[in-house]
């Protein structure tokens, strides 16, 4: 006889996109985090791969040992004042998925300026002359 039928096999496939990212800019570095994509193709995620790049270039480049299960990176290395987004696809033992959209700009800023050292006052004689006051003519109304 025939045995009993089996439930359907649903292949796995590749992750769907993680959310879009977002950062925090720090000094010459932007702090990540997105959230994991809705569909993990039928498979647990293994890890996340980065990009990034100027927001003015169109050239996206890997960031280096992204791949990591935490959905969270920080970008090190980028230059101050200087525009960059961030986008992030997910990995699962099929492969890559599609990668999020790319995040709004991010803008890292360098620290700012501490309070001067060195600095001495001193007491001196200076003197500042003032033009004499004029007087007022009264109105003749």
């Amino acid at each position: 006889g025939f045995s009993t039928s089996s439930s359907a096999v649903i292949p796995a496939t590749v992750p769907g996109a993680p959310g879009t990212v977002s950062g925090t800019p720090g000094n010459q570095q932007v702090a990540l985090t997105w959230p994991a994509p809705v569909d993990n193709g039928g498979n647990a995620i293994t890890g996340y791969i980065v990009e990034y790049k100027l927001a003015s270039d169109s050239n996206w480049s890997i960031l280096p040992d992204s791949v990591s299960t935490d959905r969270t990176a920080t970008v090190t290395g980028l230059t101050n004042y200087l525009a960059y987004e961030f986008r992030v696809a997910a990995t699962n033992t099929v492969g890559n998925g599609d990668f999020s959209a790319a995040s709004a700009s991010v803008t890292p800023i360098g620290v700012p300026p501490g309070a001067p050292t060195g600095v001495t006052a001193l007491r001196g004689r200076h003197r500042r002359k003032l033009a004499p006051r004029q007087r007022r003519s009264p109105s003749t109304t």
